[in-house]
Protein backbone atom coordinates (compact mmCIF):
# COMPACT_ATOMS: atom_id res chain seq x y z
CA UNK A 1 0.00 0.00 0.00
CA UNK A 2 1.71 3.55 -1.01
CA UNK A 3 0.79 6.51 1.46
CA UNK A 4 3.42 8.91 0.26
CA UNK A 5 2.93 10.37 3.85
CA UNK A 6 6.20 11.19 4.81
CA UNK A 7 7.25 11.34 8.77
CA UNK A 8 10.31 11.16 10.86
CA UNK A 9 9.74 7.82 11.87
CA UNK A 10 11.59 5.17 9.86
CA UNK A 11 10.55 4.54 6.98
CA UNK A 12 10.19 2.47 3.12
CA UNK A 13 11.16 4.47 1.18
CA UNK A 14 10.55 3.26 -2.96
CA UNK A 15 13.75 4.78 -5.11
CA UNK A 16 12.90 4.45 -9.18
CA UNK A 17 15.21 4.88 -11.63
CA UNK A 18 13.18 6.70 -14.38
CA UNK A 19 14.12 5.91 -17.67
CA UNK A 20 15.44 2.46 -16.39
CA UNK A 21 11.98 1.90 -15.59
CA UNK A 22 10.16 3.69 -18.42
CA UNK A 23 12.27 1.71 -20.94
CA UNK A 24 10.87 -1.64 -19.48
CA UNK A 25 7.39 -0.68 -19.82
CA UNK A 26 7.87 0.88 -23.11
CA UNK A 27 9.08 -2.45 -24.30
CA UNK A 28 6.81 -4.71 -22.61
CA UNK A 29 4.27 -2.71 -23.88
CA UNK A 30 5.52 -2.96 -27.43
CA UNK A 31 5.98 -6.72 -27.01
CA UNK A 32 2.23 -6.80 -26.64
CA UNK A 33 1.56 -5.79 -29.67
CA UNK A 34 1.31 -1.86 -28.52
CA UNK A 35 2.76 0.05 -31.67
CA UNK A 36 2.53 3.45 -29.90
CA UNK A 37 3.25 3.54 -26.87
CA UNK A 38 1.86 6.71 -24.88
CA UNK A 39 3.39 6.71 -20.67
CA UNK A 40 0.89 9.56 -20.33
CA UNK A 41 -1.78 7.31 -20.49
CA UNK A 42 -0.15 4.40 -17.90
CA UNK A 43 -1.47 4.74 -14.40
CA UNK A 44 1.74 4.65 -12.58
CA UNK A 45 -0.10 5.25 -8.67
CA UNK A 46 -2.18 2.57 -8.81
CA UNK A 47 0.03 0.29 -10.93
CA UNK A 48 2.80 0.98 -8.04
CA UNK A 49 -0.54 -0.09 -5.48
CA UNK A 50 -1.01 -3.04 -6.97
CA UNK A 51 2.46 -4.51 -7.32
CA UNK A 52 3.12 -3.71 -3.14
CA UNK A 53 -0.78 -4.26 -2.22
CA UNK A 54 0.82 -6.30 0.76
CA UNK A 55 3.89 -3.84 1.57
CA UNK A 56 3.29 -0.41 3.00
CA UNK A 57 5.48 2.03 1.00
CA UNK A 58 5.83 5.54 3.02
CA UNK A 59 7.61 7.89 -0.34
CA UNK A 60 7.94 7.03 -3.57
CA UNK A 61 10.50 9.33 -5.46
CA UNK A 62 11.39 9.18 -9.14
CA UNK A 63 14.61 10.05 -10.13
CA UNK A 64 15.43 11.38 -13.63
CA UNK A 65 18.28 13.51 -15.20
CA UNK A 66 17.82 17.44 -16.28
CA UNK A 67 17.30 18.08 -19.83
CA UNK A 68 19.12 21.45 -21.24
CA UNK A 69 18.74 22.98 -24.54
CA UNK A 70 21.44 22.51 -27.03
CA UNK A 71 22.62 25.07 -29.73
CA UNK A 72 23.56 21.69 -31.77
CA UNK A 73 20.32 19.77 -31.27
CA UNK A 74 17.97 22.76 -31.22
CA UNK A 75 14.15 20.39 -31.93
CA UNK A 76 15.24 17.69 -30.03
CA UNK A 77 16.49 18.90 -27.14
CA UNK A 78 13.00 21.34 -26.81
CA UNK A 79 11.03 18.02 -27.75
CA UNK A 80 12.86 16.14 -24.45
CA UNK A 81 12.19 19.22 -22.53
CA UNK A 82 8.44 19.36 -23.22
CA UNK A 83 8.31 15.63 -22.67
CA UNK A 84 10.28 16.08 -19.24
CA UNK A 85 7.92 19.04 -17.87
CA UNK A 86 4.62 16.52 -19.21
CA UNK A 87 5.78 13.96 -17.58
CA UNK A 88 6.70 15.50 -14.69
CA UNK A 89 3.47 16.78 -14.37
CA UNK A 90 1.55 13.66 -14.58
CA UNK A 91 3.40 11.73 -11.94
CA UNK A 92 3.43 14.59 -9.46
CA UNK A 93 -0.32 14.08 -10.01
CA UNK A 94 -0.33 11.06 -9.43
CA UNK A 95 1.34 10.96 -6.36
CA UNK A 96 5.00 10.50 -6.88
CA UNK A 97 7.97 12.85 -5.92
CA UNK A 98 9.80 13.64 -9.07
CA UNK A 99 13.67 14.04 -9.10
CA UNK A 100 15.96 15.86 -11.07
CA UNK A 101 19.14 14.96 -11.10
CA UNK A 102 22.29 14.66 -13.16
CA UNK A 103 21.48 15.97 -17.14
CA UNK A 104 21.14 14.29 -20.10
CA UNK A 105 24.22 15.13 -22.92
CA UNK A 106 23.90 14.51 -26.95
CA UNK A 107 26.44 12.05 -28.10
CA UNK A 108 27.41 11.67 -31.51
CA UNK A 109 27.90 7.99 -32.92
CA UNK A 110 28.61 8.61 -36.44
CA UNK A 111 25.93 10.85 -38.24
CA UNK A 112 23.66 10.50 -35.67
CA UNK A 113 23.32 12.15 -32.16
CA UNK A 114 21.94 10.08 -29.43
CA UNK A 115 20.45 11.76 -25.83
CA UNK A 116 22.15 9.53 -22.82
CA UNK A 117 21.60 10.15 -19.02
CA UNK A 118 24.63 10.91 -16.43
CA UNK A 119 24.44 11.19 -13.13
CA UNK A 120 21.20 10.01 -11.91
CA UNK A 121 22.62 6.22 -10.37
CA UNK A 122 25.15 8.80 -8.68
CA UNK A 123 22.03 10.66 -6.54
CA UNK A 124 20.39 7.19 -5.91
CA UNK A 125 22.63 5.96 -4.44
CA UNK A 126 23.70 8.80 -2.21
CA UNK A 127 20.23 9.32 -1.39
CA UNK A 128 19.81 5.77 -0.39
CA UNK A 129 22.93 6.04 2.05
CA UNK A 130 22.01 8.89 3.43
CA UNK A 131 18.64 8.16 3.95
CA UNK A 132 19.73 5.27 5.66
CA UNK A 133 22.93 6.60 8.06
CA UNK A 134 20.18 9.56 9.07
CA UNK A 135 17.84 6.89 10.43
CA UNK A 136 15.02 8.20 8.32
CA UNK A 137 14.68 4.94 5.60
CA UNK A 138 14.86 1.35 7.27
CA UNK A 139 13.76 -0.65 4.28
CA UNK A 140 14.76 0.20 0.92
CA UNK A 141 12.99 -0.50 -2.20
CA UNK A 142 15.13 -0.20 -4.96
CA UNK A 143 13.66 0.12 -8.55
CA UNK A 144 16.42 0.09 -10.88
CA UNK A 145 18.71 -2.83 -12.92
CA UNK A 146 21.38 -0.36 -12.72
CA UNK A 147 24.87 -2.69 -11.18
CA UNK A 148 26.59 0.78 -10.08
CA UNK A 149 24.17 0.90 -7.38
CA UNK A 150 25.50 -2.58 -5.53
CA UNK A 151 28.12 -0.23 -3.20
CA UNK A 152 24.98 1.35 -2.24
CA UNK A 153 23.19 -1.68 -1.25
CA UNK A 154 26.09 -3.11 0.46
CA UNK A 155 26.35 0.09 2.81
CA UNK A 156 22.88 0.33 3.69
CA UNK A 157 22.43 -3.61 4.12
CA UNK A 158 25.90 -3.16 6.83
CA UNK A 159 24.03 -0.31 7.97
CA UNK A 160 20.70 -2.22 9.13
CA UNK A 161 18.28 -1.87 6.61
CA UNK A 162 16.92 -3.74 4.52
CA UNK A 163 16.83 -3.72 0.88
CA UNK A 164 14.75 -4.96 -1.80
CA UNK A 165 15.23 -5.61 -5.53
CA UNK A 166 12.10 -4.54 -7.56
CA UNK A 167 12.52 -5.44 -10.87
CA UNK A 168 10.55 -7.39 -14.25
CA UNK A 169 10.59 -10.64 -14.47
CA UNK A 170 11.09 -10.72 -18.48
CA UNK A 171 14.50 -9.11 -17.48
CA UNK A 172 16.41 -8.88 -14.65
CA UNK A 173 19.74 -8.30 -12.66
CA UNK A 174 20.97 -10.58 -11.17
CA UNK A 175 24.03 -8.84 -9.33
CA UNK A 176 21.27 -6.88 -8.00
CA UNK A 177 19.12 -9.86 -7.41
CA UNK A 178 21.95 -11.51 -5.28
CA UNK A 179 22.98 -8.63 -3.47
CA UNK A 180 19.57 -7.57 -1.82
CA UNK A 181 17.60 -9.38 1.09
CA UNK A 182 14.48 -9.57 -1.02
CA UNK A 183 13.20 -9.61 -4.66
CA UNK A 184 9.75 -8.80 -6.12
CA UNK A 185 9.43 -9.35 -9.51
CA UNK A 186 7.02 -7.70 -11.99
CA UNK A 187 5.06 -9.59 -14.56
CA UNK A 188 3.96 -8.21 -18.22
CA UNK A 189 0.22 -8.66 -17.45
CA UNK A 190 0.96 -6.50 -14.33
CA UNK A 191 1.84 -3.94 -16.76
CA UNK A 192 -0.52 -4.06 -19.53
CA UNK A 193 -2.92 -4.34 -16.93
CA UNK A 194 -3.07 -0.54 -15.96
CA UNK A 195 -2.14 0.67 -18.88
CA UNK A 196 -5.53 2.84 -19.79
CA UNK A 197 -4.95 3.09 -23.82
CA UNK A 198 -4.41 -0.82 -24.52
CA UNK A 199 -6.81 -2.80 -25.75
CA UNK A 200 -7.47 -6.44 -24.94
CA UNK A 201 -7.39 -7.45 -28.59
CA UNK A 202 -3.45 -5.97 -28.88
CA UNK A 203 -2.71 -8.49 -25.75
CA UNK A 204 -1.11 -11.56 -26.48
CA UNK A 205 0.87 -14.39 -25.11
CA UNK A 206 -0.64 -13.97 -21.56
CA UNK A 207 0.12 -16.47 -18.72
CA UNK A 208 -1.01 -17.53 -15.86
CA UNK A 209 2.34 -17.28 -13.97
CA UNK A 210 1.48 -15.13 -10.63
CA UNK A 211 1.62 -11.74 -10.40
CA UNK A 212 4.45 -11.57 -8.60
CA UNK A 213 7.99 -14.10 -7.70
CA UNK A 214 9.58 -14.39 -5.27
CA UNK A 215 8.66 -13.90 -2.24
CA UNK A 216 5.14 -15.48 -2.11
CA UNK A 217 4.14 -14.10 0.86
CA UNK A 218 4.09 -10.46 -1.04
CA UNK A 219 2.23 -11.60 -4.12
CA UNK A 220 -0.85 -9.44 -5.31
CA UNK A 221 -4.07 -10.91 -6.54
CA UNK A 222 -4.85 -9.66 -10.29
CA UNK A 223 -7.09 -6.42 -10.41
CA UNK A 224 -11.04 -6.92 -10.74
CA UNK A 225 -10.58 -4.25 -13.60
CA UNK A 226 -8.44 -2.37 -15.69
CA UNK A 227 -8.30 1.37 -15.49
CA UNK A 228 -10.12 3.51 -17.67
CA UNK A 229 -8.14 6.62 -17.13
CA UNK A 230 -4.62 7.19 -16.36
CA UNK A 231 -5.81 10.45 -14.52
CA UNK A 232 -8.97 9.85 -12.93
CA UNK A 233 -11.11 13.14 -11.50
CA UNK A 234 -10.95 11.55 -8.21
CA UNK A 235 -8.51 11.21 -5.72
CA UNK A 236 -6.80 8.11 -6.32
CA UNK A 237 -7.27 4.79 -3.84
CA UNK A 238 -4.83 2.99 -1.64
CA UNK A 239 -5.21 -0.13 -3.31
CA UNK A 240 -5.46 -0.97 -6.91
CA UNK A 241 -8.97 -3.03 -5.92
CA UNK A 242 -12.31 -1.06 -6.78
CA UNK A 243 -12.91 0.30 -3.39
CA UNK A 244 -15.23 -1.50 -0.76
CA UNK A 245 -15.75 1.62 1.17
CA UNK A 246 -16.96 5.16 0.73
CA UNK A 247 -14.40 7.41 -1.14
CA UNK A 248 -14.07 9.23 2.50
CA UNK A 249 -12.64 6.25 3.72
CA UNK A 250 -10.81 4.84 1.43
CA UNK A 251 -8.78 7.46 -0.53
CA UNK A 252 -5.29 9.16 0.50
CA UNK A 253 -4.59 13.11 0.91
CA UNK A 254 -1.71 14.04 -1.94
CA UNK A 255 1.19 14.77 -0.63
CA UNK A 256 2.06 18.49 -0.94
CA UNK A 257 4.27 18.43 -4.17
CA UNK A 258 1.19 16.98 -6.03
CA UNK A 259 -1.17 19.68 -4.60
Amino acid sequence: MMTNQPSKSVQTVLYIDGQNFLARLRGILRRRGVSDVDLTHFDFWNFLNHVFSKQKVDLAQIYFAKVHAYRDTPEKSQELLNREEELKSILEEQGIKYITAGSVRPRRRGDEIEFVEKGVDIRIAVDVVKDVIDGRVGTVLLMSSDSDLQPAIYEARQRGAQVWYVGFQSRTNRGLMLTTDQQLLISNDDVAAFYARIDESQLTNRTSQPSMTPPTKHQASRPNDRPTSALPSQPLHTTSQPPTTSPSQDTFNRPPWSR
